[in-house]
C-alpha cells in the first residue's frame, strides 16, 4: 500500500498536470487569437534583435509545453534528466527574454536614464546566472523514479530544493513590484504633464504597461504563497507563471507596431537597437 507521502506527491502530480494543460491551452489560444497580428507585424518585417526575441519568446513556450507532455507519458527513465534540463533552459529562457522587453520598454519610457538602467542590468544577469545555477545544480542531485500504474517522470529531489523555488519567487515578485512602481510613476509624471500624451500612445506604453506588470505581480504573489502552503511540490505553478510572461511579452511588441502602424502619434521614442518593437 503508498505511504501517505506517496499519495500526497501523486495528487499534487495530478493537480500540476491539470495546471500545465490550462496554460498551455492558453498560449495556444492566444497565439491563434493574434496570429493575424504576428503574421502583418512580425513575420513581413525586418529582422532584427527584437524579432528574434519575439519568436523565442512565442515559440519556445510552445516547444515547452510539447517536452512537458512528453514528461507525463514517458515510461522510460533514462530520458527523464534530458527532458527537465530542456525543460529547465527553456523555462530560464524563456522567462528572461519576455522580462527584457518588459525592461526594454520600461527602459524607453524613463528616457534611456542610467540610474534606471544599471540597477535593471545587474538585477536581470544576477537573477539569470543564480537561476541557472541553482536550477541545474538541483537536478544534478535528483533522483528519478518510475511508479508502476502511472506513466511520466517523477523525481526525488534535494531537501533545499523548497528554498531554492521560493527565493526564485521571490526575486520575480520584487521585480514585478518594481517594475509596477517605474512604469506607474512615470505614468503619473506624463498624464499631469502634457495632455497631449493622452492618446493610445498612453494606452499601449504606459497604461498596459501598468496593467500587465499588475498581472503579473499579482499571480507571482499567488504563486509565492501557494508553494509557501503546499510544499510538497513548489513546481506547481513554474509553467504557467512562464506561459504568463510569453503572452503578455508578445502582446507587448504587437500592441506597440499595431499602434505604429496606424500612424498613431507617436513621439521620438527609440530603442536602443532601433525603434519601438
Amino acid at each position: 500500500m503508498a505511504s501517505p507521502a506517496t499519495l500526497d506527491t501523486l495528487h499534487l502530480s495530478v493537480v500540476g498536470r491539470y495546471i500545465d494543460i490550462a496554460a498551455g491551452c492558453l498560449v495556444i489560444f492566444d497565439y491563434l487569437l493574434t496570429l493575424d497580428l504576428e503574421i502583418k507585424f512580425i513575420w513581413k518585417s525586418k529582422f532584427n534583435l527584437m524579432k528574434m526575441m519575439y519568436f523565442i519568446n512565442r515559440y519556445t513556450t510552445i516547444v515547452n509545453f510539447i517536452l512537458i507532455c512528453v514528461g507525463w507519458t514517458t515510461t522510460d527513465i533514462t530520458i527523464c534528466p534530458g527532458l527537465r534540463k530542456a525543460e529547465g533552459v527553456l523555462y530560464i529562457l524563456g522567462v528572461y527574454v519576455a522580462e527584457y522587453t518588459f525592461a526594454m520598454r520600461t527602459y524607453v519610457i524613463w528616457q534611456k536614464r542610467k540610474i534606471v538602467w544599471i540597477p535593471l542590468c545587474i538585477f536581470y544577469i544576477g537573477t539569470l546566472f543564480y537561476n541557472f545555477f541553482s536550477y541545474f545544480s538541483m537536478l544534478n542531485q535528483a533522483r528519478y523514479f518510475l511508479l508502476p500504474s502511472f506513466n511520466g517522470c517523477f523525481a526525488k529531489l534535494p531537501p533545499a530544493d523548497f528554498t531554492v523555488w521560493v527565493l526564485d519567487l521571490l526575486f520575480l515578485t520584487s521585480y514585478d513590484t518594481a517594475m509596477v512602481i517605474l512604469v506607474g510613476w512615470a505614468a503619473i509624471d506624463m498624464w499631469r504633464s502634457d495632455t497631449k500624451v493622452r492618446s493610445d500612445l498612453f494606452r499601449v506604453l504606459f497604461c498596459e504597461g501598468v496593467l500587465f506588470y499588475i498581472y503579473m505581480l499579482a499571480f507571482s504573489a499567488a504563486a509565492l504563497a501557494t508553494v509557501s502552503i503546499v510544499k510538497s511540490n513548489p513546481y506547481l505553478f513554474m509553467f504557467m507563471s512562464r506561459c504568463v510572461r510569453s503572452i503578455l511579452a508578445s502582446r507587448v511588441v504587437l500592441h506597440i507596431r499595431e499602434m505604429v502602424h496606424h500612424q498613431v502619434e507617436c513621439p521620438t521614442l527609440t530603442w536602443r537597437h532601433g525603434s519601438l518593437p
